[in-house]
Order: structure tokens, then C-alpha cells, then sequence
């Protein structure tokens, strides 16, 4: 067998969907392979490396598998679907830029929701940070930027332990053991308050460091909002602390 019978390989629809299948369900597992170490407690160390490493995975995977998905469709009909595809990577250009450049910037832990951005004349906080740009949330409004303008225009970060109204709280109550039943009452009440921003979901997970305190990561709408926030904690019997912010 030649170096061409070895890549003369005769793919069909059927092939092009049992893939797609398999890929979607590898996705699915590690998914909830994600979940699962991020919700650990007892791997202390162990844990910020196993989510670095399934943080990766997960930003590499998906264009690694559309990439798979259109070189079996190209297969199929080589000249045809070749065109095609090259076709749609043209309208398209502006789009997969975006994309490729949004992975490339999803490895930069800098650059996550909660941050304070300044792009050009707009400043504000990362509220999502999308497939192809983020949305920030400034003074006079909601802003779409795409990836590849954060690549061509630049674009500063905002550093120290306070940013913009993005906050890490440590959150005890009474010295109880921060079970589901208590996370649950916190989580009840930081969703309903007036304070939290409510286009950006509090993160509660337990601390590794003591079972009574729970880590939350949350963006007031106002960052003189957080002191309103403390309060309302306390009065319904959560003690709470800023920390530092990564």
C-alpha cells in the first residue's frame, strides 16, 4: 500500500453522522466531567490543576472538532463540498476571526467576566464573554465587542483586589457547615436581592480551606452596592468578607 491508498479513505453521510454523534457525546461527558471537579472540595491543590487542564480541553475541543466535521463533509464530494466550504469560509471570514481569536483569548484567565475593561472610548464590566466577542456592561448601556477589535484596537484591564463591581466573598454562617440546605438559602437570597447583578449568576462553591465558609464570586450593579449586599447578608444571619480577587 502507497502513502495515496493510505489516505484514500471513502466517507458517506453515515460516517458524517455516526462522528458527529460520537463527538457530541464525548462533549457531553466531559461536560459533566467539568462539573464535577469543579464542584470538589477534597482534592485541594489537585483541584486548581484539574480545572486548568479541563478548562483547556474545553476551550480547544469544539474547533477542534468542527474542524474534524468539515474535513470528513470535504471528503465526502472533494471538488463540491471543497467550493462550498470554501465559500461559506469566505461570507463567513468575519465571523470565524472572531471565533478563532475568541478561543486564543478564552486561555487568558485575565480576561474573564467580572473584569473591568476600557476598549477605545467605551469602559465598563465583562458581563459574557461570548463565541465570537464580550458584552460589557458601562454607564450608558450594554456594548458588543467582537474579538478581533479587542485584537486591533487594544485594550486595558483594570488591576488591584477591587474590580469595577465584580467581588469575591467569604461567606459563613454561625460556624455551620456550609451544606446543601444553607447553600441553597444563600443562593435563594443573593438571586432575589436588588444588589446582584442579574444578567451575571453568583458562583457558591464551598472553600476548600474549612467547610463552614463558602467562596461566592458575584457583580453588584453598583459597586457601592456590595455594602447594601453585606447588610442584607447579616441580617439574614450570613457573616461575610471581601478576599482577593484573581
Amino acid at each position: 500500500m502507497n502513502i495515496d491508498q493510505f489516505f484514500n479513505f471513502d466517507y458517506n453521510w453515515s460516517d458524517l453522522i455516526f462522528l458527529a454523534a460520537a463527538l457530541v457525546i464525548v462533549y457531553v461527558l466531559l461536560f459533566f466531567l467539568r462539573k464535577i471537579i469543579h464542584s470538589l472540595s477534597f482534592l485541594g491543590r489537585l483541584r486548581s490543576l484539574a480545572k486548568r487542564i479541563i478548562d483547556a480541553i474545553f476551550v480547544f475541543y469544539e474547533p477542534l472538532c468542527v474542524l474534524i466535521l468539515i474535513s470528513v463533509f470535504v471528503m465526502i464530494k472533494p471538488a463540491f463540498h471543497g467550493l462550498l466550504v470554501g465559500a461559506i469560509g469566505i461570507l463567513g471570514f468575519a465571523h470565524w476571526r472572531n471565533y478563532f481569536h475568541g478561543r486564543l483569548f478564552m486561555t487568558d484567565k485575565s480576561l474573564q467576566s467580572g473584569r473591568r475593561i476600557k476598549i477605545t472610548d467605551h469602559e465598563g464590566i465583562i458581563i459574557r464573554m461570548g463565541r465570537l466577542g464580550i458584552q460589557v456592561r458601562s454607564d450608558d448601556g450594554l456594548h458588543y465587542m467582537p474579538y478581533h477589535t479587542l485584537v486591533t484596537k487594544g485594550f486595558v484591564l483594570s488591576s488591584g483586589d477591587k474590580i469595577g463591581g465584580y467581588y469575591h466573598l467569604n461567606v459563613s454562617k454561625d460556624e455551620e457547615k456550609m451544606d446543601v440546605a444553607i447553600i441553597e438559602k444563600l443562593t435563594n437570597i443573593l438571586i432575589s436581592s436588588p444588589y446582584v447583578d442579574g444578567d451575571h449568576k453568583p458562583e457558591i462553591t464551598r472553600s476548600i480551606i474549612s467547610e463552614n465558609i463558602a467562596e461566592v464570586k458575584l457583580l453588584v450593579k453598583e459597586e457601592n452596592h456590595l455594602f447594601d449586599l453585606m447588610t442584607l447578608l447579616e441580617e439574614s444571619g450570613f457573616q461575610s468578607r471581601t478576599t482577593k480577587t484573581n
